[in-house]
Order: structure tokens, then C-alpha cells, then sequence
């Protein structure tokens, strides 16, 4: 009349989709599109949905913003014992378990952005987050002294030169924005 208790796991095959919750942008002009892309994968054991929702007034979209992912896992009866314990099981290769959705910003104003969409999967309550940051700052170009000391501004003054001088003034041209920028110097002389 011995009693054994046999402790027994189930586990419900399910989606376990799963993504950098962070997309930062980094810095960027105002009214220069950049793009970001996020990759999901689904590491769980059945194929997911995903539709991730935002606010459409919002200088962004996400595409594509809705999709299906096949199983990250599939069971197999590895050891041949006609059973498929919850160790037995293989890491799909093929890419079907991944997607890229790609947002795509462009910033209307200065200053820092932020902006939350949510990512609703297949079967669970509570939606994901995705975080997306941004810093638009203005593009432009500075001349500067070569040892740091601060900017020159627009126009160089030399002073008063007598015919045959030489006066030489060391400079650097800055680029204070994220992007490159091309740049052409002129020189006027005063008559």
C-alpha cells in the first residue's frame, strides 16, 4: 500500500516572440528620413502572430506592422524511445521564425523624441513594448580655432596689412550635425 508520487511537467506549446525593446535612432536633421530596423523572433514552440499598434499622428511608421512567425522549436524524438520528452527538441535554422520590421522617422522639430508602440502577440495578455528614441539636431557647419578656443564666425578679420605681410590665421571646419554635408570656401578681397 505504498503511495509514489510522480512529479509530471506539461508544457503547452506557445509563441515566445522576442525583440530589442529599445530602437534608438540616434541623432538625426529635421525632415531627413532615417530608418531602424528591429528583428523579432519567435523562440517558442508554435507558430505566433504579432500586430504592433501606434500613434498614426506620430512622425513614424512601422513596417510591416503585422505578421506571422513559425515555431522557434519543434519536437522530435530524438533518442527513438517512441516518446517526446520536454528536452527533446531542435532549434529551427531556416529563418522562418524571424522578421525585420523596419521604422522609418523623420523628425518636424528639435530636440529629443520618444515615442511607445505596442507589440500585441498571439495568446498573451499584455503587450510588449517597444521604446523608440530619437535626437533631431541641427545640421550645420562651424569654423573654429585650431586650438579649441572657440568659433571664428562667418567672416576671418586680419587686421590692418601693409603691402608684402603674411598673416596667417589656423582654423577648423566642423561639422556639428549627424549627417555629412558638402562645403565650398570662398575668399573676397577688400578694396
Amino acid at each position: 500500500d505504498t503511495v509514489i508520487k510522480i512529479p509530471l511537467t506539461a508544457m503547452v506549446p506557445s509563441p515566445d516572440i522576442m525583440f530589442e525593446s529599445l530602437a534608438n535612432l540616434g541623432f538625426c536633421v529635421p525632415e531627413v528620413p532615417v530608418s531602424h530596423h528591429v528583428v523579432l523572433t519567435n523562440k517558442g514552440t508554435r507558430e505566433g502572430s504579432f500586430n504592433i499598434t501606434w500613434d498614426e499622428k506620430l512622425p513614424f511608421r512601422i513596417t510591416p506592422s503585422s505578421g506571422k512567425l513559425a515555431a522557434g522549436r519543434k519536437h522530435i524524438d530524438l533518442d527513438g524511445d517512441g516518446r517526446m520528452e520536454g528536452d527533446e527538441s531542435v532549434v529551427v535554422t531556416d529563418g522562418s521564425n524571424q522578421m525585420t520590421v523596419t521604422i522609418d522617422f523623420e523628425a518636424t522639430e528639435l530636440g529629443p523624441f520618444r515615442a511607445l508602440a505596442e507589440v500585441n502577440i498571439e495568446g498573451e495578455d499584455i503587450p510588449k513594448i517597444l521604446d523608440i528614441t530619437a535626437q533631431s539636431v541641427e545640421q550645420r557647419l562651424e569654423l573654429v580655432h585650431s586650438d579649441n578656443s572657440g568659433a571664428l564666425g562667418e567672416l576671418l578679420k586680419f587686421g590692418p596689412l601693409i603691402y608684402g605681410q603674411e598673416k596667417q590665421i589656423d582654423a577648423m571646419l566642423v561639422n556639428n550635425g549627424p549627417q555629412p554635408i558638402s562645403y565650398t570656401l570662398t575668399a573676397e578681397l577688400d578694396k
